[in-house]
């Protein structure tokens, strides 16, 4: 029985000797063979480089095709929420900009995303909800803009990078 949770850790997120259809396979393994297609189409819809490459093995992507196919495959069972850990490590920033922007297009099916991620500009451009964490601990919590504006925490913990603006995609956010 699924709990309705997707997870793509940051390292080591597909089995790269097999190809890009045998991944979102075992992601979609609890599903019958007729959903696990419907899952599949879906998934090609929602990331079009995976649909052209779908017979190419996953040790032959780069890194950022790598993390959209670990997104991907965590997506085949329609989690309601799905944890990212660190999507843009070790990307180029072209390649982070790409990832980023798929997360905004699963935010925008509905699915809840919970991003953990060290680019704090990038992750709060868009997000709705953002918490900094010290040694462990919840520092400060609020909405992403609030978060982004407080002097206080750009100067300690963000860097002096001007915060985002206004408009922003919105990531679904648990409730508190």
């Amino acid at each position: 029985m699924s709990l309705g949770i997707g997870y793509v850790p940051q390292l080591l997120n597909t089995f790269k000797p097999l190809t890009i259809v045998e991944n979102l396979d075992i992601g979609g393994y609890r599903l019958d063979s007729a959903a696990r297609a419907a899952a599949k189409d879906r998934m090609f819809e929602l990331f079009p480089l995976l649909a052209e490459r779908r017979h190419q093995k996953a040790a032959t992507l780069s890194g950022g095709e790598r993390q959209l196919l670990a997104m991907a495959r965590a997506l085949m069972v329609s989690p309601k929420i799905i944890f990212l850990d660190e999507p843009s490590a070790g990307l180029s920033p072209m390649r982070a900009d790409e990832v980023f922007r798929h997360v905004g297009r699963i935010a925008a099916t509905g699915v809840a995303i919970v991003l953990i991620e060290q680019d704090v500009h990038r992750a709060l451009a868009i997000s709705e909800r953002a918490y900094v964490l010290v040694t462990g601990r919840i520092a400060f919590s609020g909405g992403a803009g609030e978060i982004a504006s407080d002097d206080r925490i750009r100067s300690a913990y963000l860097g002096a990078r001007e915060a985002p603006g206004p408009t922003r995609s919105h990531l679904h956010s648990p409730p508190a």
